[in-house]
């Protein structure tokens, strides 16, 4: 999972090492401060729940990151079961205490979305709607010249 949430740019991995002890599982958390202000005091929570509706959050010290700075930090979770999970992260900005979620019960996947596979989704619904555009512009035309040949008879 990965998006934009101000003052962050976020993105989750699950699962990305594999752990070797019995019910646990590794997340991976990188944050990029997208402001203009140092971000301090940072703490980042993962709140996990199974499939039985059992939440279990991990929360961990951040430390801090000036503008554009990204980290990145490694939590081993005591969940296997995780059917839901979303990410906290509580800290300061220009002295003022600032908390967020991301979407509550947002799942994680196993595969984080790369720029890359955003950018050809994009292009792809571009190429589709170019498409559907142009065929609209011929049907237009095509009615254009049906009108004109009413309209003059011919």
């Amino acid at each position: 999972m990965n998006g934009i949430k101000h003052p962050f740019e976020y993105e989750v991995l699950a699962g990305d090492r594999e752990s070797h002890l019995q019910n646990t599982q590794w997340y991976t958390i990188r944050l990029r401060n997208l402001s203009d202000d140092t971000l301090a005091e940072l703490e980042v929570g993962l709140h996990l729940v199974d499939s039985q509706g059992q939440e279990n959050i991990e929360w961990q010290f951040f430390g801090s990151l000036v503008p554009n700075e990204s980290k990145t930090l490694s939590l081993l979770t005591q969940a296997s079961d995780v059917a839901h999970a979303y990410l906290s992260v509580s800290g300061q900005e220009d002295n003022r205490i600032f908390h967020w979620n991301n979407e509550v019960g947002e799942a994680i996947d196993k595969k984080s979305i790369t720029r890359e596979t955003i950018e050809a989704k994009i292009a792809e619904l571009e190429e589709q709607y170019a498409t559907k555009a142009d065929a609209f512009d011929k049907r237009c035309e095509e009615n254009q010249k049906y009108v004109d040949e009413w309209m003059t008879g011919t």
